[in-house]
């Protein structure tokens, strides 16, 4: 094992980072080279004051930029550098789980919430009352553009993703395929799996998903669904204009589909134009704030039309029954007190 340990975990983001940044940096420095064996988790936390956690993901994201390998009951090991190459010290960018670069803000916002619900926080989420307000946080947090969806048409999820996956298995239909980009959300290819929903793709171009192949698609293919990302799409970042999303609504309308319809990142642009919700009437929009404020507040909300409603709901019960009430009731003092808009 090597008597290794960095000479200080500077910076101001996490310490894990700062870790993995620092294994990088000896290496290129030569301190650390290939075949070399890193101390034990436990014993660079005891010696770093840190926990064995924070050493761990370290240890894991450094193995992701390449930097370490781990060989099972032998320990972890500097990787070999092939020759004419530098080592990797730049993050690799994982577009399956995209979250906000800092907390500090929100940490200062929530701190107050949750210091007034200790008072009684097995009463949060008692009353009928507290669902309805939970409601109206969500119509306001995803209202834009001039759409407005009415409070009793929203629901609260346990996050983007529990949405997504109630959303498909509630309106994917036997024998037909669900509609989407050919770079799609990750989240969407993982449901799709589990849930044993086949997927056609079409192409997109510089507004996003082209209408034409819609269309296309469409007349030689059984479908029922499609799925759009209009907004900031994960992975493009393509956000579509007005005018291609009143062109898709049209199309969907024409081969009378149902709309999923993800915004997941739409608070980032709050002069966005409005969803293809406001132009086509079966359309199920998901949005939420873990993405756009913290990872921890995983909190989603679902609008849909009062006949797709019921199965919506039905299926989001049978995945989660229902999200976490303090989460919620936080995420509820956020929006409506207003600081989730200013953050």
């Amino acid at each position: 094992m090597t008597i290794w340990e960095p000479a200080g975990l500077s910076g101001a983001g996490p310490r894990y980072l700062a870790l993995a940044d620092a294994i990088g940096a000896d290496i290129a420095a030569g301190r650390l080279t290939a075949g070399d064996r890193l101390p034990a988790q436990r014993e660079l936390a005891r010696r770093l004051g840190v926990t064995i956690a924070t050493v761990g993901r370290a240890y894991q994201v450094a193995a992701r930029r390449g930097l370490l390998t781990g060989e099972v009951g032998r320990g972890t090991f500097v990787a070999p550098t092939p020759a004419g190459t530098a080592p990797a010290t730049a993050p690799v960018l994982n577009v399956a789980a995209v979250h906000p670069p800092g907390h500090g803000p929100v940490h200062r916002a929530v701190a107050p919430i949750l210091h007034r619900i200790a008072a009684d926080p097995l009463a949060v989420g008692a009353e009928d009352a507290d669902a309805v307000r939970h409601r109206v946080a969500g119509a306001r947090w995803m209202a834009h553009g001039g759409w407005r969806p009415a409070p009793d048409e929203v629901e609260v999820t346990a996050g983007g993703q529990h949405a997504l996956a109630a959303a498909l298995a509630a309106l994917a239909q036997p024998r037909h395929v669900v509609v989407t980009t050919e770079l799609t959300n990750p989240g969407l290819l993982a449901a799709a799996r589990l849930l044993r929903i086949e997927l056609a793709t079409v192409p997109s171009d510089a507004a996003g998903a082209r209408p034409d192949a819609i269309d296309r698609l469409c007349a030689r293919r059984r479908v029922a669904t499609l799925h759009l990302h209009p907004t900031l799409h994960n992975p493009t970042g393509v956000t579509m204009p007005a005018e291609r999303r009143r062109e898709i609504a049209a199309v969907a309308a024409g081969h009378d589909l149902t709309v999923i319809e993800e915004d997941p990142f739409g608070a980032l642009l709050p002069d966005r134009p409005p969803p293809v919700a406001a132009w086509h009437p079966r359309t199920v929009h998901l949005t939420g704030i873990t993405k756009t404020l913290a990872p921890g507040l995983r909190i989603g909300y679902r609008y849909a039309p009062p006949a797709l409603a019921e199965p919506l709901r039905a299926a989001a019960r049978a995945l989660a029954w229902a999200p976490a009430p303090l989460v919620a009731e936080v995420a509820t003092q956020l929006v409506l007190g207003g600081a989730a808009h200013q953050l």
